[in-house]
Parts: C-alpha cells; structure tokens; sequence
C-alpha cells in the first residue's frame, strides 16, 4: 500500500509529469544512457525545488523494486546497464494509472463528433467527425439505458453485417484508450455475449453542442 494518500498524488501529479518530460526532451537530443545520475533541471526551473523534492519522493516509491531510484533532485540507476526510457515507461504508466484513479471519468462529445477528457486542466480529444458509424454508435448508446442487440445497431447505423459493428466498436475503444488515456481495461463500451453493447457505466459521456 502507497504511504501517499490519493489526495497527495493527485496534487504532486503536474511535477511528476514534470520531472518526465525533463527527461524525456534530453534523451530526444542525447544518448544518456551512458550516464547513472540526471537531474530534472527545467522541472526545477518551473516548480521549484522544494516541489521537486516531494514529488521525487513518490517517484521514489513508484521506482520500488526496478532498475531506478532517486536521491533528493537526482533520477538514479541502481543497474548502469539500464535504460533511461524504461524509467519514463514506469512512471508514465504510474501517471496514467492514477489520473484514473476517480469513480467517474467524464468524457464530453460534441455534436460534430469530437469526444474529449481534461486532466488537470489539459484537453485530450479525438475527431469522429469523418467517421460516421462511430459517432452514430455512441450517441445511440449515449440514448440508451442497458444493452443494445448487435443486430439493432446494425440496422439503425446502416451497416452491411454485425461483423461490421463489432470491429467498429473495437476500432472506438481503441482509439479513445490511446487518445485520452483511459484505464487499459475498461473500455468505453463494453460488450455482453446475448445481449450487444452499452456505455460502460465507469464514464459519464456528456454532449455538448
């Protein structure tokens, strides 16, 4: 069990990011997986170091058991054959895993097809706009409590098989997973054997005009 409550990490989660695109930007201009030690430095720059300091403390904590840890400002490897970026991949997916972390995840879809999530103030969208059976799908799930038949779907959206739908369907959920960083295992819309598909009741989809 984390010693940091969800309050603490939510509130650190910006210097964090932080702390990861730091990184990120040197190791897209250098090769610095020959060194054992780095220093967010523009992290600093922008929070300030006592920020830095605490949030390094979760990264410490998230670090537990690989390759990494950290010491005060410093980002360390205990393994010097390790790989910076395997580090940025355990952290970022810590991110994702507690930006998650909420009883409801609000997802807002215009009219015009455009579906969108806001973490700590920034907008992850997708377009639908030119994809026709997809925005048709949700909005139909959107109007509709419980379960949709495949075959209903099909016939309402104009589809040539229920084949069609299922793969449309997978096309959604993948596309918004990694768009706006949904939990991995919970789809937007979820499918029951016998009984079609619904919104999965985790997001609160909201339309706008």
């Amino acid at each position: 069990m984390s010693q940091f409550s969800r309050h603490a990490i939510a509130e650190y989660l910006p210097e964090i990011k932080g702390i990861c695109a730091s990184i990120e930007v040197e190791l897209s201009k250098h090769d610095l997986d020959r060194l054992t030690e780095l220093q967010p430095l523009p992290a600093i720059e922008q929070y300030g170091r006592s920020k830095v300091v605490y949030a390094m403390m979760l990264v410490h904590e998230w670090l537990s058991g690989s390759a990494f840890t950290t010491h005060h400002v410093y980002l360390q490897k205990k393994d010097k054959s390790a790989k910076w970026a395997d580090m940025i991949a355990i952290l970022n997916a810590k991110i994702i895993e507690h930006q998650n972390d909420a009883p409801v995840i609000v997802l807002s879809i215009s009219r015009s097809g455009r579906i969108t999530r806001t973490i700590d103030g920034t907008a992850l969208e997708h377009e639908f706009d030119s994809d026709g059976f997809k925005k048709d799908i949700l909005f139909m799930l959107h109007e509709h409590d419980g379960y949709i038949p495949t075959r209903d779907i099909q016939k309402r959206i104009g589809a040539k098989s229920t084949e069609v739908v299922s793969k449309t369907i997978a096309a959604i959920n993948t596309v918004l997973h990694t768009k706006l960083q949904l939990p991995k295992k919970q789809d937007v819309i979820e499918s029951k054997r016998g009984s079609g598909y619904r919104l999965n009741p985790l997001y609160n989809v909201v339309i706008t005009n």
